[in-house]
């Protein structure tokens, strides 16, 4: 399920949407390339909500990453932070409601955030040697957000 927000109100993206629901994918996808920011829950492997962060991920906005305690996020999306939580337990769902706020104070203050698209496209950038400083400061963003994940993972196992 993705959550798109825009301007500080809640409007849907897909199926659990706060207002009325769209009445399509094209409606879908509009919301995703519109909205301030997604927040997307990648449990349960759900295929229309990998889809919709493709796209969003494309856009080159800013999304959140939320997954369940025990459930593994795709090799390919899997070095961009995300937050976990266990919906059976309310002190996860108190850490990872305050971490998901942290996240949102962070890109609104202008934190990058990097999907693998805009990394992709760092890369072959790179190659041609346009703009080779802010690229390379990109990759390196980009490096220390997946470290930074991996970091978050681990201090999750740890606890």
């Amino acid at each position: 399920m993705l959550v798109c927000v825009n301007h500080n109100a809640r409007a849907g993206c897909g199926q659990r949407s706060v207002r009325r629901a769209p009445q399509g994918i094209n409606e879908v996808v509009q919301r995703v390339f519109d909205a301030d920011l997604v927040v997307a829950d990648l449990s349960g492997r759900n295929a229309n909500a990998f889809y919709e962060l493709a796209i969003r991920h494309a856009t080159k906005k800013p999304s959140v990453h939320i997954v369940a305690v025990g459930e593994e996020i795709p090799f390919d999306i899997n070095q961009i932070r995300a937050i976990r939580f266990e919906i059976t337990n309310p002190d996860s769902i108190e850490d990872a409601q305050r971490r998901l706020q942290e996240q949102v104070k962070a890109i609104e203050a202008g934190e990058s955030v990097t999907t693998p698209v805009q990394f992709a496209e760092n890369l072959r950038s790179l190659e041609s040697g346009e703009e080779r400083e802010r690229q390379i400061l990109e990759l390196l963003q980009g490096l220390a957000t997946g470290i930074s994940s991996v970091t978050s993972e681990v201090g999750d196992m740890v606890r």
